[in-house]
């Protein structure tokens, strides 16, 4: 999970993208700001674009992932692949090796 703080943007000029293992989050801000006074009229522009890149583990399922935008906080959930698990059964006995369990007799092999 990736959290990234956005304050005063909204989802809709945010972009996250996953591309070869590299997760990007691209943004713009724009912001305007008015004052008025009786001797002057003031208006403030602030522009900006950001690019902020991420490599992910070689575990991150990069085909299933979920980005969501709320209260200026930006949260990427990337999901893992579930790794192949191994689990060792041991064989079965067969009668003739339960035989000579419990007779107390000792099979050698030779080669």
């Amino acid at each position: 999970m990736i959290k990234a703080d956005i304050p005063g943007l909204s989802k809709d000029v945010i972009k996250v993208t996953m591309d070869n293992g590299l997760l990007t989050i691209q943004g713009e801000r724009q912001q305007e700001k008015h004052e008025e006074n009786k001797r002057f009229h003031r208006i403030e522009r602030f522009y900006g674009s950001f690019t902020r890149r991420f490599s992910l583990l070689e575990g991150a399922d990069l085909s299933v992932f979920k980005a969501a935008a709320e209260d200026g906080q930006l949260t990427v959930t990337i999901s893992h692949k579930q790794a192949a698990t191994t689990s060792t059964v041991p064989p079965a006995k067969t009668r003739a090796a339960n035989a000579l369990a419990t007779s107390g007799a000792h099979r050698v092999s030779c080669l």
